[in-house]
């Protein structure tokens, strides 16, 4: 029923461990606990035999880029026969508890640097995905240019592309970034068709498993407003024992991601050496958020698949939908001591430097905020994006409004006005604008209902505009 044996690495089992997930023999009937026993590095396998017996319950194995394996045994203690083998549990989930572990390749990772000599770089795609835009950090803002998606994995915090989440459920695994340690070329006849030499410092990303189920990853781009020619996607790809990579297109609908019918055309040659993946993704010419995945799949061999992915390359021509007012253009959210408390004067409303003593601040519940930019954009790029040369000075207050967004919009607003003793108060501001913006100027009681509206006259951007209202009891403009 129950038993215990010893023996060495070369008299073991037929099997194959996955990281956190239940360790099964091919018999079904073994559970294994890897123990370092000296310093020399020897380790011995304890091998629980069982049936039916009522001590062993579920095992899981945690892999370790040290170079021992733990598996958990879930055990019940009091069906132990001895003292010995209670404690056998207890030091198996003390060593458990000291180590982590990477998904698919963790046990592994001895060998990648042996045979390939690449290391896993922990944490090493965390902050891939960001976007840098007028308002936020976000990886699902659009792309300003086609270049934004070249990726060589260098500097991923630049690189807008991101593994899809777990919650989206279109994949079971992640890639991970790796980095080439040292000069070993890797086995062309195996790891093929991209390099076999590499530059030592070199990264790439990195998926692959050991299981008979087929496991999929997919590298995500950042969306894509709207592009009016043919793009032309290309990255170069190692590709082990079966496994096989292919580019797919996304749409997000109500929320959530879905990959699209429709398979772009993709040619990842046919010279088995040297040779990158390139994918033609067909134009759109209306505002549409897309997305262009670069998918491995076929990752079902129980020795081991996996795929390589670098040097990723985007080139088309977009549509002028976003805003582009600079690489440098960047500006801070508005932040102002403005308690809504009423103004004693009416200069206390003029503001120029928007600062904290500026009575007015960002109101709504919209996406975007009102920011602050420090710096004036190019002459050119101004005229590009409201038809005129003339730039405002900074400090300026703007709101940058995404093109697929809905009003209504945050307002800029004023502090409210207790009491005027004339019978119209006059506003007088400058404003510029985008083709199609449409700016109200609005006199609103203290719970933001309407009392008065005026419509901006757009033609007479930039020059200096004004407004009257007539006398209200406490309000406030915006």
């Amino acid at each position: 029923m129950f038993s215990l044996t010893f023996v060495h690495d070369n008299q073991s089992p037929k099997w194959r461990p996955d990281c956190m997930r239940r360790l099964q023999s091919e018999s079904g009937l073994l559970t294994i606990a890897y123990i370092q026993l000296s310093e020399s590095g020897w380790k011995q396998r304890i091998w629980i035999k069982t049936d039916t017996h009522p001590a062993l319950g579920k095992a899981y194995l945690v892999d370790s880029h040290a170079p021992i394996s733990v598996a958990v045994v879930s055990l019940n203690p009091h069906s132990f026969p001895t003292e010995k083998l209670r404690s056998l549990k207890f030091l198996v989930i003390l060593l458990v508890a000291a180590w982590s572990c990477m998904p698919g390749y963790g046990h592994e990772r001895m060998k990648l640097k042996e045979y390939l000599g690449i290391e896993w770089v922990e944490n090493g795609l965390d902050e891939s995905g960001t976007s840098y835009s007028y308002t936020t950090q976000s990886d699902d803002k659009p792309i300003r240019h086609a270049s934004d998606l070249d990726c060589r994995f260098d500097e991923p915090s630049e690189c807008r592309w991101r593994n899809v989440k777990a919650s989206e459920y279109l994949d079971t695994l992640d890639f991970f970034l790796f980095e080439k340690t040292d000069f070993t070329e890797f086995p062309v006849l195996q790891v093929r068709p991209g390099p076999s030499r590499l530059r030592e410092g070199d990264k790439m990303i990195f998926t692959g498993d050991r299981k008979r189920e087929e496991q999929t990853a997919i590298w995500r781009s950042s969306p894509i407003a709207c592009q009016n020619t043919t793009g032309q996607l290309s990255f170069t790809f190692w590709l082990y024992n079966g496994a096989r990579v292919e580019v797919v297109l996304f749409e997000k609908k109500d929320g959530r991601l879905r990959i699209l019918p429709e398979k772009p055309f993709v040619d990842c040659g046919t010279v088995p050496l040297n040779t990158d993946c390139t994918a033609d993704i067909p134009p759109r010419d209306t505002p549409f958020r897309h997305f262009i995945g670069i998918r491995a799949y076929n990752i079902a061999n129980r020795e081991g698949s996996f795929v390589m992915i670098d040097n990723i390359v985007y080139r088309t021509t977009l549509c002028k939908l976003s805003i582009d007012l600079g690489e440098s253009f960047r500006g801070r959210p508005l932040i102002t001591d403005t308690m809504m408390e009423e103004i004693e004067s009416s200069d206390q409303l003029s503001c120029t430097d928007f600062d904290s003593t500026c009575r007015w601040r960002s109101v709504g519940h919209g996406k975007e905020a009102w920011q602050v930019a420090e710096q004036s954009p190019p002459s050119g790029k101004m005229f590009n994006a409201t038809g005129t040369f003339i730039v405002p000075d900074a400090p300026f207050v703007y709101l940058y409004i995404e093109a697929d967004r809905k009003a209504p919009f945050n307002m800029l607003l004023s502090d409210p006005i207790a009491c005027q003793t004339e019978e119209e108060s006059r506003f007088t501001f400058r404003f510029w604008a985008t083709r199609e913006a449409f700016i109200e100027v609005c006199a609103t009681d203290l719970k933001g209902k309407e009392l008065e509206c005026h419509s901006a006259p757009m033609a007479n951007s930039p020059a200096p505009v004004s407004f009257s209202f007539k006398r209200h009891e406490s309000f406030t403009v915006g």
